[in-house]
């Protein structure tokens, strides 16, 4: 008798949490993290990344959810280098040169971190 009785208050504790659980398709989970991870159309944010024993940061600029400008603070070799995405494309400048070079997303950047990574902060476009 008590078994039943125990399962059936279980369940009455767990009827809220199902009914008000939030977004159950994979893409609206993402859409979520999204709006989480950039509630607005412009912003910056610094960036840094350990790996290998070294730190290396950026400074990135956010315009909606395709255009990023990613600007290389350290190491010191490496400060003033560019990198800009818009939609799907991707370019890196660096400093002291004429012309930028058009690259893939998933060229990396330090340790297991694609130039892509840093550039893109949406799962899903809006």
């Amino acid at each position: 008798m008590r078994k039943p009785i125990l399962l059936l208050g279980v369940l009455i504790l767990l009827l809220p949490i199902c009914l008000f659980a939030g977004p159950t398709e994979p893409e609206d989970v993402l859409r979520q993290a999204d709006l989480k991870r950039g509630p607005w159309e412009k912003f910056t944010l610094n960036a840094q990344i350990f790996a290998e024993g070294k730190q290396d940061s950026y400074r990135v600029f956010f315009k909606n959810d395709t255009k990023t400008l990613v600007y290389f603070r350290t190491p010191a070799p490496a400060k003033g280098n560019l990198l800009l995405m818009l939609a799907d494309q991707l370019w890196f400048y660096v400093k002291d040169t004429r012309t930028p070079i058009r690259i893939t997303p998933l060229q990396r950047m330090a340790g297991s971190v694609s130039y892509g990574d840093v550039a893109r902060l949406f799962w899903v476009r809006k």
